[in-house]
């Protein structure tokens, strides 16, 4: 359940068996689905239409200023004495709007009309107190930005000198300042444990090393953030790697962050955990469709198989098999299977491995261009012998 400032209450239900977890998120866009399978696999799930529930909308309008709560009930209905953990719970509030440090004389809404290049139009008698009583006035500013000092708790200030000029040439000008807050190490973030247990681990990805500037390329958090943003003004972070190889094609990085104030020589450190692993099998670069005809005294057909490339970014190649099913032109009917098993030794393959400090061998396998008989994989002769049917 959901309870905002205004004291208007969301609520819905979601969970699967008796040790089964909850790892979604709530959301009107998500997929709509009540299915188990999916209630613990790190979705954005709408459960809420499928099983009744009002949707999250209700607080589309609502002032977000004040205190939000999220309550979690895990009754035992059944009388099996389960009892959830909860390991995290958030909120999400996702506001449109455009910021703006204020207008003189309290001027907002029709009052305001921009004209471009940070000047405005005010009707005459807009304002408390009034701008301008007898005439539109054209409202104008210019910033000027002055960088403070480390006692000042501000990283600078801005000097904005507002001018209203009426159509007469009536010039009245004020100077409003904005301070920037200067952060401190109490502002900053860390990105998550990439680890596959609060929050899932990471795919790899064309042999690419998880740096943090990586996984920002991926849409996720890779360097501390400060206000929502990679950058700390005068706070600096540096970290330290240690890479373990799990198992071909996965590996686990401990890496230590270090974020330190300029002001205050303060340092302190965060350690998070990244687990990289490979769920994408090796890519095929498909040959053309062929076409072998059987001599007309054996009823045999000698087939030369095309090249084929084979590609693995992340691990090695275990296995590979061909498989050559055999249908009767006539009939239609399948009339038998080949199938040649084997690695990449016993069928012969040029390997080209690539060795990568941080990451397992990157391979690439490139086929002989001569047919050496039956044992080369991909290309190779075989010697197919054919019903007599077929013939």
């Amino acid at each position: 359940m959901v309870i905002s400032p205004a004291a208007l209450m969301w609520d819905t239900v979601g969970g699967c068996g008796l040790t089964d977890s909850i790892f979604a998120r709530f959301d009107d866009k998500g997929l709509k689905s009540n299915q188990c399978a999916d209630l613990g696999t790190d979705l954005n799930l709408d459960i809420m239409s499928v099983l009744g529930f009002d949707a999250l909308s209700v607080f589309d309008g609502e002032n977000a200023e004040g205190t939000w709560q999220i309550k979690i009930s895990n009754p035992d209905l059944q009388g099996f004495s389960q009892v959830a953990v909860v390991e995290i719970a958030e909120l999400y509030i996702n506001q449109t709007g455009q910021f703006s440090a204020g207008f003189p004389n309290g001027l907002s809404g029709n009052c305001v009309q921009a004209i471009g290049n940070n000047q405005y139009m005010v009707p005459a008698g807009c304002g408390t107190p009034k701008l301008d009583n007898c005439s539109d006035v054209t409202l104008s500013y210019l910033d000027t930005t002055i960088a403070d000092t480390c006692g000042s708790g501000l990283t600078g200030h801005i000097n904005r000198t507002w001018t209203a000029k009426d159509p007469f040439g009536n010039i009245t000008t004020c100077i409003q300042r904005i301070d920037q807050l200067r952060p401190n190490l109490a502002d900053v973030v860390f990105p998550s444990n990439y680890e596959g247990i609060s929050v899932p681990a990471l795919a790899c990805s064309g042999g690419n090393f998880a740096s943090p500037e990586w996984i920002e390329s991926q849409g996720k958090q890779g360097f501390p953030w400060v206000f929502g943003r990679p950058e700390g003004c005068f706070l600096s972070w540096f970290n330290q790697d240690i890479v373990s190889r799990v198992c071909d094609g996965n590996y686990r990085i401990n890496r230590e962050w270090k974020a330190f104030s300029w002001c205050t020589g303060e340092i302190i450190t965060h350690n998070q955990v990244i687990k990289v692993v490979d769920v994408q099998g090796p890519g095929i670069a498909c040959p053309q469709n062929m076409t072998v005809s059987t001599d007309v005294f054996t009823c045999c057909a000698t087939l030369y198989l095309p090249d084929v490339i084979i590609t693995a970014g992340c691990s090695r190649i275990k296995t590979a098999h061909v498989t050559i099913t055999l249908f009767d032109p006539i009939t239609g009917l399948q009339t038998g299977i080949q199938t040649l098993d084997g690695n990449l030794t016993t069928f012969l393959a040029i390997t080209c491995q690539i060795r990568i400090p941080w990451l397992p061998l990157a391979s690439r396998i490139v086929c002989p261009k001569a047919p050496i008989p039956w044992i080369i994989w991909p290309k190779m002769i075989a010697a197919i012998p054919l019903p007599a049917l077929s013939s």
